[in-house]
């Protein structure tokens, strides 16, 4: 990834989806906690995508 992408994936989300962490591509960072995820967010980006 390049320094002006980001990759977040939210832990309770993946959990639910029996998805692992060995299972990412390198690079995505895992968050806990829907509180943290939107500081996080919208204090560092300026863009946000969600499918």
């Amino acid at each position: 990834m390049s320094e002006t992408e980001a990759v977040f994936a939210r832990k309770e989300d993946l959990m639910a989806r029996g998805i692992t962490r060995d299972m990412l591509i390198d690079g995505v960072e895992i968050l806990e906690g829907f509180d943290r995820i939107v500081v996080d967010i919208m204090e560092k980006h300026r863009m946000v995508f969600t499918i």
